[in-house]
């Protein structure tokens, strides 16, 4: 990551030095472009004290982004999406957000997020860690210009939203097994930036659209259980890395916190999951009852 951040600042910094005639308190332009998402906030707080004529004054940085977000010979988003190698949206975990290219030709990228929006701070509008690859929906529809700070919510650089946060569902009936609409998806977490995140990103109500996933994982929670596993595993372990392996073809995600970015959902699938296996999902006297007829 060191190196992406180093790339990105020394092919910006010659076309903004020229027209970068003073710094911002102690910062100059190549800390800008590198700070770290923990100094983000100090820079705007720095910005804000003299907010008019910096927003007239930083201006070009911001015009410079939607030079660098247009598709270019030279240095653009492109590049660094490229660099990224960011498979899914960080905000939501639903969309796949790559990027395709081949030599000259480009097609498709994540949009970028600016995580402090940059109408309201150009001066970080090229800023690497104020550059969030995104999905359109969690950019453009849902979080727009909305006032982000690494105070009030994660910073998908800085924060672990799979760490933090944690899928479950709220019981309506005890249709579960056969009616998605018995239950709702909800998001459980105990910290207020994360809550914030959720609320703000709308990722509650995103995610009650694929309650229909949630229902195949409490499902499959019940029909492969331990033992059916370790069955599974003694016929075809051979077809697999590691038993992580094969519980993430049955739950179709990846149970490893650390390949969840990989794939859609698979934040969803793997808690949901953990839920069913855990007997968290009160169905299994219903599924014995309905086995005995």
């Amino acid at each position: 990551m060191k190196q992406i951040v180093e790339q990105h600042c020394n092919c910006l910094v010659i076309k903004l030095k020229r027209k970068f005639s003073q710094g911002l308190g102690q910062y100059s332009l190549d800390e800008i472009l590198s700070a770290p998402p923990e100094k983000l906030d100090d820079i705007a707080s720095l910005f804000d004290k003299n907010r008019e004529q910096n927003l007239e004054h930083f201006k070009f940085i911001r015009d410079e982004y939607e030079r660098f977000a247009t598709k270019k010979k030279e240095y653009d988003a492109y590049d660094l999406a490229t660099k990224l190698k960011l498979n899914v949206c960080p905000y939501c975990n639903r969309i796949y957000t790559f990027t395709l290219s081949r030599g000259a030709e480009k097609y498709v990228r994540p949009q970028f997020d600016h995580f402090y929006d940059k109408a309201s701070y150009p001066i970080l509008a090229l800023s690497f860690f104020n550059l969030i690859p995104s999905c359109s929906i969690c950019n453009s529809s849902v979080k727009g210009s909305k006032q982000f700070t690494v105070k009030t919510h994660l910073h998908p650089y800085l924060d672990s939203f799979h760490e933090k946060v944690r899928f479950s569902v709220r019981f309506k009936n005890m249709n579960g097994y056969f009616d998605e609409d018995s239950f709702d998806l909800v998001l459980k977490t105990e910290s207020p930036r994360a809550q914030k995140t959720i609320e703000d990103l709308k990722l509650e109500l995103l995610y009650c659209q694929h309650k229909d996933i949630a229902l195949e994982q409490i499902q499959k929670a019940y029909i492969y259980p331990e033992t059916r596993i370790q069955e599974i595993w003694n016929e075809y372990g051979g077809l697999f890395k590691g038993k992580d392996e094969l519980m993430s073809s049955l739950n179709w995600g990846f149970i490893d916190d650390s390949a969840i970015e990989r794939r859609p959902l698979s934040k969803l699938m793997k808690d949901i999951s953990d839920l069913g296996r855990k007997n968290e999902v009160p169905f299994g006297i219903e599924i014995r009852k309905l086995n005995q007829h």
